[in-house]
């Protein structure tokens, strides 16, 4: 059985050769989060406004973590609430 940082490691690598890199991840989430960020700035709700400053730090992180999915699910969110504040 192997170690978990052993595997974690060879997953790493079979990830890398396959031509996916947590810098793309990285690069691909945070474009998208620059664009909401000016977005969720100019939400007019203060309880608005906080909740999508929380999403914004959260989503900051993950993109910074490399985890493209939760990065992408937060800006999902991200978008409900700014939409939430035009109606």
């Amino acid at each position: 059985m192997m170690h978990k940082k052993t595997f974690a490691l060879a997953l790493l690598a079979v990830l890398i050769l396959l031509g996916f890199s947590p810098q793309e991840a990285r690069a691909d989430c945070a474009e998208d989060l620059k664009v909401e960020e000016k977005k969720a700035l100019q939400i007019g709700r203060a309880h608005l406004q906080t909740t999508a400053m929380d999403i914004l730090k959260r989503a900051n992180e993950a993109a910074a973590q490399g985890k493209k999915k939760k990065c992408e699910k937060l800006l999902n969110k991200l978008r409900e609430v700014i939409d939430r504040d035009k109606t």
